[in-house]
């Protein structure tokens, strides 16, 4: 755009500045980025009335031409950089991945070898409940040291349920696993001539699968106890409960039912009083009986705060 004497040519709205200096002619030329689109203007200004002929047109748009090849390498510079700290944080992030997936790799292979060392142990644990049953038979027939057998190994199977459930990891939710627990006591116990309420009331509780499989074990064993000795009119009610824990580092566990109770003897191989406190015992935790009117046993065992609880309660 060329204009000789802006006071003349009327065509033009212009800016204040163009007067506070006195301008009378112009030479305007379009500076284009890369993809011809308009970016700006390189604009020469004279006080005087001057022709722009055809070498100021040239120059001027020889000018604005390297103008926009420093914008343009200017704004590559500053792809080829953004790109170059995209490229870093990518490594960045593969590094962080293979390192994480080496770490879970290490992780899960030693989980497994943990949970073959369990699998074997426990197996051994049924082996010697067999070796009891065979030692110190029950006043029942051999269909019920069969059934109690039976409902021992269910309770094994449902810790590896939760455990392979979660992804094979050291701990998991105990109140879940009390809740699957009861489920599957009813599922077992339902008969057409008994009426005997199983309910389970918990909170969410980490524990580690060691401390989870004694208490099963534990659970299992009142839980059977009350449906074989404590109802025989055939009807009745089972509570289990794990309430919020009490301390930092303590949790216990409510059972109880409403039937005739029996008497606690000493070192009493009958009922699985023996059976509970030694399994309690292994993990250092203590087993309190009451029978008036009923059974109520009161479990305490060591919990320590997993983060993966916190993690849970939010």
């Amino acid at each position: 755009m060329i204009c000789a004497d802006l006071a003349r040519d009327g065509t033009f709205v212009l800016p204040p500045f163009y007067a506070e200096h006195g301008i009378v002619s112009t030479l305007d030329v379009i500076i284009k980025n890369k993809d011809g689109h308009p970016w700006g203007v390189l604009e020469i200004d004279n006080p005087k009335r001057h022709i722009y002929d055809e070498h100021d047109i040239n120059f001027v748009t020889g000018f604005a031409n390297v103008l926009a090849e420093a914008v343009n390498s200017s704004k590559r510079n500053d792809d080829i950089e953004a790109g170059l700290l995209l490229m870093r944080d990518m490594v960045s992030d593969r590094d962080r991945l293979l390192a994480s997936q080496a770490r879970l790799l290490s992780e899960k292979a030693i989980l497994a070898q943990e949970l073959q060392h369990r699998v074997r142990n426990n197996l051994q644990l049924v082996y010697g409940m067999l070796n009891r049953h065979l030692q110190y038979p029950d006043e029942g027939s051999a269909t019920v040291n069969i059934a109690t057998i039976a409902r021992r190994v269910l309770i094994l199977a449902r810790v590896y349920d939760h455990l392979l459930g979660t992804g094979l990891t050291r701990t998991i939710d105990f109140g879940a696993y009390l809740m699957s627990l009861c489920d599957s006591f009813r599922d077992l116990e339902r008969t057409g001539s008994r009426d005997i309420d199983l309910t389970c009331e918990y909170k969410p509780l980490m524990l580690d699968l060691d401390t989870a499989t004694v208490l099963g074990l534990v659970v299992a064993e009142l839980i059977s106890n009350s449906y074989l000795h404590a109802f025989p009119v055939g009807w009745g009610a089972i509570r289990v409960s794990l309430p919020e824990r009490a301390s930092g580092e303590e949790a216990e566990i409510e059972f109880a039912d409403n039937g005739v109770g029996f008497i606690d003897v000493n070192h009493n191989k009958r009922h699985g009083i023996g059976l509970v406190r030694r399994l309690m015992e292994q993990i250092d935790g203590s087993a309190k009986l009451q029978s008036d009117g009923g059974t109520v046993w009161t479990l305490k065992f060591p919990a320590p705060l997993f983060s993966s609880e916190s993690d849970a309660a939010d």
